[in-house]
């Protein structure tokens, strides 16, 4: 284990169209439109003076083609890889919000997507369970830490990966987490604390 704080800057990918239509995604590989292309092109300029040292990335386009621009304007490598995809939503996957509500009953569709964290292994048929996800996202932050490599860390990703681990690493203390379309969370680890969270974050724009 690192004996210095690591830092995990967590952002959600720009806009896609099914994001638009609010349909469910889950591992669907759906690439940005054009306003998610121009959102994450402006995320890139807010964090070009964020000292991150390298990009880790889900490697769904959508995630992938965010994570790029970020590494571009920093100048660093992005590294794909499985473990940072969005939850599988199994049988509700390609669905409207709605549709997936009147196919697997509102009380499901709710129970998803509480925050509380009795309900953890609430899944869709055929998908992970939120508990499922959280530990699969958590496996490979704990990779990063104990191989010691980096401090501050970039990592691409989708919206129910932050808001489900940003809830079940607050231990029922955050009640909300936006999670709009390039939103930034700041994600910390120290032995000593163990996780913190700021965000989201706002930067200053920048000229790149």
């Amino acid at each position: 284990m690192s004996e210095s704080p690591i830092t995990f800057y967590l952002f959600r990918h720009g806009q896609t169209d099914w994001n638009v239509d609010k349909r469910i995604q889950g591992h669907t590989n759906i690439s940005l439109n054009i306003k998610g292309r121009e959102e994450a092109q402006t995320l890139a300029r807010d964090l070009s003076d964020v000292p991150m040292e390298v990009i880790y990335s889900s490697d769904l386009d959508r995630a992938l083609e965010t994570g790029q621009a970020v590494a571009t304007a920093l100048n660093v490598s992005l590294i794909r890889t499985e473990l940072l995809r969005e939850a599988h939503f199994g049988e509700a996957e390609g669905l409207l919000y709605l549709d997936a509500e009147q196919r697997f009953g509102e009380d499901l569709w709710k129970r998803f997507r509480s925050t509380d964290l009795s309900l953890m292994d609430i899944g869709f048929p055929g998908g992970e369970t939120k508990r499922q996800s959280v530990a699969r996202i958590l496996t490979f932050l704990q990779t990063i830490i104990d191989e010691k490599r980096y401090a501050t860390i970039g990592i691409s990703t989708h919206g129910g990966v932050i808001r489900n681990l940003l809830h079940f690493l607050g231990a029922n203390k955050i009640k909300h987490v936006p999670i709009p379309n390039c939103v930034i969370y700041a994600l910390r680890f120290s032995n000593w604390e163990g996780w913190s969270i700021e965000g989201p974050l706002k930067f200053s724009p920048k000229s790149i």
